[in-house]
């Protein structure tokens, strides 16, 4: 097999995939710690969390983001407008709690394009966005989800797949515990699927619509990458006193999606 080097640009360009940033969070448990602003804005690393998924966007070769915000929503259009660098960005705000998927079926309204990509806007996974598209697409799936390696899963669940990179289960954070791969917040979802998902009504992807996708297919794609969330005043904290860098763990992620094709 072709090696891929994941710091030369031989990935097809991101330009025409949107992506969708989920950034409409009620920021409940962080609010002890941030509670002028939305959690998407929590400082780290001297600046506000967004900007290291703006980063890797553009990094990655996307163009054209989409911000589903909700909470404080204001103070993110504010701070930055409808252009960061390379990256194009337009806004779609809920007005009452839609859930992740209810959210990003309202910023679907604005997608043209025969897929999606969909990224959590409290957490931080270093992968080549380009990249997972690319396999994303080579998969012939409607929907996949990148997966992290954590050493304490108790927090998030658990997703177990096969060795041909699909989803078998998810498992609740109340039956997981010790080590496994956890959902890390970043999505390929077709544009037609995402259509399914009910409009103007509270719809979650982790406890509705991926346990029910399961039997039509979802492909995963693994990284060792640390999984940096600034969910709650712990993890925030943990995230400040290492700030991830875009891009060191890309290599890593290149070369666990060909073990997983060659059975390793």
């Amino acid at each position: 097999m072709t090696r891929i080097d994941p710091y030369k640009n031989d990935f097809t360009p991101m330009m025409h995939v949107p992506i969708i940033i989920l950034a409409g969070g009620l920021g409940t448990r962080l609010r002890s710690a941030v509670s002028d602003r939305p959690k998407a804005l929590a400082t780290v690393g001297g600046r506000p969390f967004l900007e290291i998924l703006f980063d890797q966007i553009e990094l990655s070769g996307g163009r054209e983001v989409v911000l589903a915000t909700g909470y404080l929503g204001d103070a993110i259009e504010k701070r930055f407008g409808g252009r960061r660098g390379s990256l194009n960005l337009e806004y779609v705000r809920e007005h009452k709690p839609l859930g992740t998927a209810g959210a990003a079926r309202l910023a679907v309204e604005r997608i043209k394009s025969d897929r999606v990509m969909i990224l959590n806007g409290d957490s931080f996974v270093d992968i080549n966005l380009s990249d997972f598209d690319d396999r994303s697409v080579e998969s012939g799936l409607d929907v996949s989800i990148a997966i992290a390696h954590v050493s304490d899963a108790a927090r998030f669940g658990t997703i177990e797949s096969d060795r041909r990179g699909r989803v078998v289960s998810f498992r609740e954070k109340e039956g997981a515990s010790g080590e496994g791969w956890v959902n890390a917040g970043v999505y390929v979802v077709s544009t037609d699927l995402m259509r399914t998902v009910p409009l103007d009504r509270f719809v979650s992807f982790e406890r509705e619509c991926f346990p029910g996708w399961i039997s039509r297919g979802i492909g995963v794609y693994r990284t060792e990458s640390p999984l940096v969330d600034v969910g709650t005043p712990e993890s925030l904290a943990e995230a400040n006193e290492s700030p991830p860098i875009v891009g060191r763990f890309w290599r890593s992620s290149v070369e666990i999606f060909e073990n997983q094709l060659q059975g390793v």
